[in-house]
């Protein structure tokens, strides 16, 4: 004849109550909640102790648990609820991490940016220095309009070496200081304006309608004075220059006669 073996449990199915007290080592079921129960000696007395389930699990932050349905054997599954905003990662707390698609591209849980994904403004100040730059990694292309201007470069960090030969400035360039060229000079625009009290100029000979080619061509060229209609202009008629106002020459004009004519 078969023994039967059973273990400690409820009178009732349907009474959710844990086992006032168990024996070191014995074991008692609740029927009603599905729950095993064992005495546990921790030293100085016996505790009754209830063997956790996944239904014991504590939910929430985007985790729920199910327990499956027309099941005995207390199966529980799992679902994670991305639409909760629990799940994601904080500066103080491990989750998920969402990526932009205007930076990122994600395929296949890899993670890669985009060309020119990533805006300096989402890089910490000082956060990248010269030493995680390769040399000519970055050039005028990977920077936005505007988005570098005096405040963003240290004192004295531009340095002729690092500006390239020919370099074609656009827009309006000033100083405040005094500017030195080197070299030539030359201002290929339509005008010309010197805002000085004093124009002093080393060269002997002052060049007027350069690139004429005949009399004619430089017919009209000459000096004016603003504010005094005063001018001396060349007249390729008479190939000679003309004097709008008097002449006055204190030491009168050498090597010249004036005759008078006759009346």
């Amino acid at each position: 004849m078969a023994n039967t073996v059973q273990i400690k449990r409820h009178s009732s199915n349907t009474n959710t109550t844990p086992p006032g007290s168990l024996a070191s080592g014995e074991l008692a079921l609740n029927q009603a909640d599905k729950k095993l129960y064992v005495g546990r000696h921790n030293n100085s007395s016996v505790e009754v102790f209830h063997l956790p389930t996944l239904q014991d699990l504590t939910y929430g932050n985007g985790l729920s648990g199910t327990v499956s349905s027309g099941t005995d054997d207390n199966s529980v599954s799992l679902a994670l609820d991305v639409t909760d905003s629990n799940v994601f990662a904080t500066t103080s707390a491990k989750g998920l991490a969402s990526f932009s698609s205007d930076n990122f591209a994600v395929n296949s849980g890899v993670v890669t940016i985009k060309t020119g994904g990533v805006v300096n403004a989402e890089i910490a100040d000082n956060a990248i220095n010269g030493a995680k730059i390769a040399d000519d990694a970055v050039d005028s292309e990977h920077f936005a309009a505007g988005s570098i201007d005096e405040e963003h470069i240290a004192n004295d960090a531009v340095t002729a070496a690092k500006i390239v030969d020919g370099i074609a400035l656009a827009g309006n360039c000033s100083t405040t200081g005094n500017f030195t060229v080197g070299g030539n000079l030359v201002v290929q625009g339509d005008t010309t304006t010197l805002n000085t009290a004093t124009l002093t100029v080393e060269d002997k000979e002052v060049i007027i309608a350069s690139g004429a080619t005949s009399s004619a061509e430089a017919d009209g060229a000459g000096i004016k004075v603003a504010g005094a209609n005063a001018s001396i202009l060349y007249d390729d008629t008479g190939t000679q220059w003309e004097f709008n106002k008097p002449i006055e020459a204190q030491q009168g004009f050498a090597n010249t006669t004036f005759d008078g004519g006759t009346y």
